[in-house]
């Protein structure tokens, strides 16, 4: 039984939410702060937070700006 199913989407499980969108593109919407950012569960696994995804699915532009990174000046 894995302890974090409940609390984390699978890569494959967030290409889906994302629209099937390709791992490079994930990366790169989390790299420019307009999707939630990967977790790494173990060596070789990562996980997206489902309140996160789940967020950014109900309204992305509203997540992008509440998660926006501030600018430096």
């Amino acid at each position: 039984m894995n302890v974090y199913a409940d609390l984390y989407y699978t890569r494959p499980e967030a290409r889906r939410i994302a629209g099937d969108k390709s791992d490079v593109t994930l990366w790169r919407w989390e790299k420019a702060g307009i999707f939630p950012r990967r977790t790494k569960l173990g060596p070789n696994s990562i996980g997206y937070k489902k309140s996160s995804i789940d967020d950014w699915v109900k309204d992305p532009q509203a997540w992008v700006e509440k998660n926006r990174p501030e600018q430096a000046a």
